[in-house]
Formats: structure tokens, sequence, C-alpha cells
């Protein structure tokens, strides 16, 4: 049994953990997450430009069910 795996947010190899998430995808999550609730009403390009976070990696977590998606602006499901 292998004591790494993928990362089901970024793909990449990672030691094994109960999150599923590398350290470096919870460090953005958190990040991302605390923009959204400081500015409730933010759309994706505004969260990208203030956390420096790619709006490709911000649709993941929209993908996998962290935030909501609200008529163009973003809610925190978690």
């Amino acid at each position: 049994m292998s004591d790494h795996i993928l990362c089901k947010f970024c793909g990449n190899l990672r030691p094994r953990t109960n999150t599923g998430i590398c350290e470096t995808c919870k460090i953005d999550y958190e990040h991302i997450r605390t923009y959204v609730t400081d500015h409730p009403n933010s759309i994706v390009m505004d969260i990208s430009h203030a956390t420096k976070i790619p709006v490709s990696k911000i649709m993941t977590f929209v993908r996998g069910g962290h935030f909501l998606l609200v008529e163009g602006t973003f809610a925190v499901i978690d």
C-alpha cells in the first residue's frame, strides 16, 4: 500500500492523510474562504485577483462543493 495519493483538487502527489487534500490546496482553500467571508458578494475574478489564486483552481473548489456560485457571486458552504 502506497503512503502517497493524489490531491483531489490539484492532482499533485502528496502524503496520505484523512483530508484528501494537499497542504497547498488547504492553504488556498482557507485563503479563499477568508476572502469570501470578508467580502460576501465577490465575483470569481475579484477573488482571484485579491488572493492570487488562479480562477481554474477556485472553480475546482466550486465543483468540489466547497463554495457556491450564486448569480455570479460566491457563497461559503462549509
